[in-house]
């Protein structure tokens, strides 16, 4: 009688194949290993089909792990598993940007869309997933933009903070001061040091109390915004941990300047 022995009983294998012959599974579900086809390769060039592989990650599948590692002795293969997605139950869209400019569009990047599904999974959307009703900020305050998933068309709105910018307060600037380095922070102090009753850029005494943080900046502010009414200024603003404000003005600009 003649033995015939396997591939794998004389020769190391040196790649591993491995597929997935199961149906498509739901989140929470656990892969068998009669799921899954494994074949080897062999440093003699035979091929054979294995069945005393492991699983090398987690063979229960979240949204997490839904790429199964399988291993047999020192090779590896992937496998990507097919997923049901059950009834979808809510759509909600955020807007996670910085206030913008009227007559200017938001950032895209900063959208966070994402669906509910039935069985309790979220599930972030990319953006050739939906579309939006416009990109364009067109009024100073809350603009509720509309979006709809493609193509089942789920809806939801989104809010983008608009605020204007008139020509008079095209020079407000506001950098926080770290030793020698000094960062751009107008985006973030614009809207809160608009007046919304004065339409323009107002900044007095309170108002930086108000609204700052704790250290050092430095203001650049255009004619008529508070601390001084003549000519553009520059200004010097420390605040303490303890809330206490210290204003110190740099430079006066007069018209020829600009």
């Amino acid at each position: 009688m003649k033995t015939t022995l396997s591939a794998s009983a004389i020769a190391d294998a040196i790649s591993l194949d491995a597929y997935y012959v199961g149906p498509s599974v739901e989140y929470g579900a656990t892969i068998p290993k009669t799921a899954v086809l494994v074949k080897a390769t062999y440093s003699d060039g035979t091929k054979d089909t294995v069945y005393d592989w492991n699983f090398n990650n987690s063979n229960i599948i979240t949204t997490d792990n839904d790429t199964l590692i399988i291993q047999y002795q020192t090779c590896l293969a992937s496998i990507k598993i097919p997923l049901i997605y059950t009834e979808v139950i809510s759509f909600e869209c955020h807007y996670h940007g910085d206030p913008v400019p009227i007559g200017t569009e938001y950032d895209p990047k900063k959208l966070h869309a994402r669906i509910l599904y039935g069985n309790g999974i979220w599930e972030d959307l990319h953006s050739y997933q939906y579309e939006v009703s416009s990109k364009l900020v067109t009024e100073k305050g809350n603009n509720n933009i509309y979006i709809a998933t493609h193509p089942s068309g789920l809806e939801d709105r989104f809010v983008v903070f608009g605020y204007s910018v008139d020509k008079s307060d095209m020079d407000f600037k506001v950098y926080q001061v770290n030793g020698k380095i000094e960062t751009d922070v107008t985006d973030v102090y614009y809207p809160l040091f608009y007046h919304d009753l004065l339409g323009k850029i107002y900044v007095t005494t309170m108002r930086l109390n108000k609204f700052l943080s704790a250290g050092e900046y430095r203001f650049i502010l255009p004619k008529n915004t508070g601390l001084n009414c003549k000519h553009a200024s520059e200004w010097k603003v420390i605040k303490n941990l303890n809330n206490n404000i210290k204003i110190t003005p740099i430079k006066f600009y007069h018209e020829e300047d600009f």
